[in-house]
């Protein structure tokens, strides 16, 4: 019986790897996929660093522990240089037995373009959002009350987030779902879900993108200009 046992478990383990083999492999032709229809490139490995590079701008990017992206698709969009990549961080619990582990994975969009977009934060609003906003701890509200209560949104400069979202802004998020953006300088993060995404979200983050992009007002686009366009 105890042999029986002993190869059971070693039957689930083999199994286990070889999943986790199995779905590594396929995300890796996703991604590489992803990268041939755009006309960019495809890298298993991270050579820019892009978690270390831009957590400083990005809290995002700085939860949990053992933080690095990987399977990285890198080109040019609309005249405007991205990275799509999968971000890894650690979190850990204890209990009787020790330490656990718990592995995190999610998928962004990283876009570097021509403006200054300052420091901006938008996220579908959460429970503890609004257990914060009775405390004080409150977001920008906007005269669109159900903009308010749908999205959370910070910034650096409250002038500057009133400026990009104006009336035709407020309604295109109004028609959004699961979306979190944030920007820092010439940068735009983005990503759908709370964990990887697949094809079509990554597809839709790209639409996210050029769409807040093309509604921003023609003066912040001048007043915010870093040089000429790519």
């Amino acid at each position: 019986m105890e042999v029986v046992a002993v190869l059971f478990f070693i039957g689930i383990a083999v199994t286990a790897i070889w999943w986790s083999y199995h779905a590594k492999k396929k995300r890796r032709e996703l991604m590489a996929r992803i990268a041939e229809q755009r006309g960019a490139r495809y890298l298993a490995k991270d050579p820019w660093g892009l978690s270390s590079v831009h957590e400083r701008r990005f809290s995002t990017l700085r939860t949990g522990s053992r933080r690095y992206a990987y399977n990285v698709v890198h080109g040019d969009w609309e005249t405007k240089p991205f990275w799509l990549f999968d971000h890894h961080y650690e979190t850990y619990s204890h209990d009787k037995n020790g330490r656990k582990t718990h592995h995190h994975y999610r998928t962004f969009l990283l876009l570097e373009t021509n403006l200054d977009l300052g420091g901006l934060e938008v996220r579908p609003e959460g429970f503890f959002d609004k257990v914060k906003s009775a405390f004080g701890f409150d977001d920008i509200d906007f005269e669109s009350a159900e903009f308010s209560r749908k999205w959370f949104v910070s910034a650096e400069d409250r002038e500057f987030a009133f400026q990009v979202f104006h009336a035709r802004m407020i309604e295109h998020f109004l028609t959004l779902g699961d979306l979190r953006m944030a920007t820092a300088g010439p940068y735009v993060l983005l990503r759908v879900g709370r964990n990887l995404m697949n094809e079509e979200e990554m597809n839709r983050t790209f639409v996210h993108a050029r769409d807040f992009l093309e509604r921003l007002p023609r003066f912040v686009r001048k007043d915010r200009a870093l040089g000429g366009e790519r």
